[in-house]
């Protein structure tokens, strides 16, 4: 068995720019249960092992602070209770966080080939509940410290 651990649209991926646009680039980081990856001599390209969650943190504004990725085994972050956030890439950003909300990002929609959640609409501006320019604040923010 293996997973898709991101999917993406677009006309300008990591690869594929001279193909159609919807070029893709799968990466497996699963087999049968066991975590595998991509190596690359550019760090930012390997694969993350493992299967993953995604979870994105509210701080008591009910403003979003972080997307948390985490492994899929590892006990979702909870509600006012501390946690620790480090970026991805760079261990010198890092901050504790106590999150008034707690939303699970990944959604499965098909399970052992059959539709387990129906699709979204795919009317514009139907799934953003929050204007997008109010995340690229938080998405840039360099800070020790969350609220």
């Amino acid at each position: 068995g293996h997973e898709i651990d991101i999917f993406a649209i677009g006309t300008n991926l990591v690869t594929c720019q001279a193909q159609p646009a919807l070029g893709m680039v799968y990466k497996l980081v699963e087999l049968d249960g066991a975590a595998c990856m991509k190596v690359s001599q550019v760090f930012e390209k390997a694969s993350l092992p493992c299967k993953k969650e995604a979870y994105r943190l509210f701080t008591k504004d009910g403003a979003p602070a972080v997307d948390l990725l985490q492994e899929a085994k590892d006990p979702p972050p909870v509600e006012g209770k501390r946690i620790f956030c480090r970026h991805l890439y760079d261990d010198r950003k890092r901050c504790f966080l106590v999150p008034s909300k707690v939303q699970r990002l990944l959604q499965p929609y098909i399970s052992h080939g059959k539709l387990v959640l129906e699709p979204l609409s795919l009317e514009v501006g139907s799934r953003t509940p929050t204007p997008a320019h109010t995340y690229a604040c938080f998405i840039h923010k360099e800070t020790e410290t969350c609220t």
